[in-house]
């Protein structure tokens, strides 16, 4: 197994294996992982989408996280072009207008210790068709005129856990909460 790096002073034509040869893109890091390897991401803002390519497997899940003490900021984690199975994103930044996770036919995501300050644009959690899920620890800051727009899951997504996350609005009149749901979480 061979963890990958990503920096700011990459180049997606290095080989991605240490810091002095990291990538440039977590796209060129998605594109070559696999199953129970990591990624891992130093300081910078990112503005592109986490999008996964290769799935892990059950006890060897592909972890994307920053590198230890630093802050990472990406535009978004969106698995609807691919089907992914077990991977885990932690402690992340939201970047740009728009900031959300999107998840389509995927099973054992987890997003923990994802921080989403104020976007101009959506956002929230978006969960399809997917389960076995997990949006833990999370932080986010919207927009919208009401809650509800922080939590979108349809289709046959069951057994998805959305815990210890607090939603904020940046609204006047808004305010704050902090919301805690039932570990079976269930679309009908």
């Amino acid at each position: 197994m061979v963890d990958r790096v990503v920096a700011k002073s990459g180049s997606d034509n290095n080989n991605g294996t240490s810091f002095a040869d990291a990538f440039l893109t977590v796209f060129k890091a998605n594109s070559v992982i696999a199953p129970g390897e990591k990624i891992t991401i130093h300081a910078g803002t990112y503005n592109e989408r986490l999008i996964p390519i290769t799935s892990g497997t059950p006890g060897n899940p592909i972890v994307t996280e920053p590198n230890s003490g630093d802050t990472v900021f990406v535009r978004r984690i969106r698995t609807r072009e691919n089907a992914v199975h077990y991977n885990t994103y932690n402690n992340l930044f939201g970047a740009g207008d728009t900031i959300y996770m999107d998840l389509l036919n995927n099973t054992n995501i987890i997003i923990d210790n994802f921080t989403a300050p104020t976007a101009t644009g959506n956002n929230n959690i978006k969960i399809t068709n997917s389960s076995y899920c997990k949006f833990i620890n999370g932080t986010y800051t919207g927009n919208q005129a009401v809650y509800q727009d922080y939590l979108f899951m349809t289709g046959s997504s069951n057994h998805n856990v959305i815990s210890g996350n607090t939603f904020l609005s940046s609204n006047t009149g808004l305010g704050q909460r902090s919301e805690e749901h039932t570990s079976e979480l269930q679309s009908h």
